[in-house]
């Protein structure tokens, strides 16, 4: 068994050995596995496994980046489900609830 970061003081089993351990934000953390990415919540589990992800970002108000190349970036909720297919090339911070996303030379904004 590997062992993830700390969550509030206390050391997180993982069933897998990964390659990389992110720290918590919301109680989930990312992780690396074969170049590809997932993530694991306070328990360890599971909640995205890696292999889907070329890249994942953080959660932040709910809501993690997630890339898959040649498709694009795209969020997905707390519970690993996809609230925005990848398909962006640019996904900006949310501020006020809001974020530019970008496709091509077209902009727009989109809410949570």
């Amino acid at each position: 068994n590997g062992i993830a970061q700390t969550w509030r003081g206390k050391k997180i089993e993982t069933r897998e050995k990964y390659e990389y351990v992110g720290p918590f934000y919301e109680g989930r953390a990312r992780v690396k596995l074969e170049r590809k990415w997932g993530f694991i919540d306070t328990l360890g589990k599971v909640i995205v496994p890696p292999g889907r992800y070329d890249q994942v970002e953080n959660f932040s108000g709910g809501l993690a980046k997630v890339r898959v190349s040649q498709k694009g970036w795209g969020l997905i909720n707390s519970e690993g489900k996809e609230v925005l297919k990848p398909m962006f090339d640019f996904i900006g911070e949310y501020i006020n609830d809001e974020a530019i996303v970008r496709l091509g030379k077209e902009e727009a904004v989109i809410d949570r």
